[in-house]
């Protein structure tokens, strides 16, 4: 009998985690923006940018995870806030930097309980705002969505 029950829950548990990603993906609040920057721009200058200007801005109420949580340098990528991870509360980020076409793309997702939006567009544009500062004059902001 205990094995059967067991069984039955270890089985509906990945199940829950598929209703995670589900719900995250039709209702989480997400924004995105791409940046066009100097091809002088390295990928360490993109990544210590991306670090200082999520660390200078915690959101309001304190929603935005500042702790950068993957940096991927071959491939160009920082991530705050385990941006991956389904069903957080709170804004995360992931960066994308591609030297040779001297681009940025910066996604951010993340919402309060039962998916409320915690200002997510604001905190993308304050951002793009701050990378654009951070990186030189000469970059461009595109948003995308």
């Amino acid at each position: 009998m205990r094995a059967m029950v067991l069984s039955a829950a270890l089985a509906i548990l990945p199940g829950c985690s598929v209703v995670d990603a589900t719900l995250s993906a039709l209702f989480e609040p997400r924004a995105s923006f791409a940046l066009d920057v100097p091809g002088t721009v390295t990928t360490a200058q993109v990544f210590d940018c991306v670090s200082d200007s999520v660390a200078a801005r915690p959101g309001r109420r304190g929603w935005m995870n500042t702790n950068v949580t993957r940096i991927d340098s071959a491939r160009g990528v920082i991530e705050t806030g385990d941006y991956a991870r389904d069903n957080i509360v709170g804004l995360r980020s992931r960066t994308e930097f591609s030297p040779p076409a001297g681009r940025i793309v910066t996604r951010i997702r993340g919402g309060g309980p039962y998916f409320a939006d915690l200002g997510i567009d604001g905190a993308a544009l304050d951002l793009k705002t701050r990378l654009r500062d951070c990186l030189g004059p000469h970059s461009r902001a595109n948003t995308m969505r």
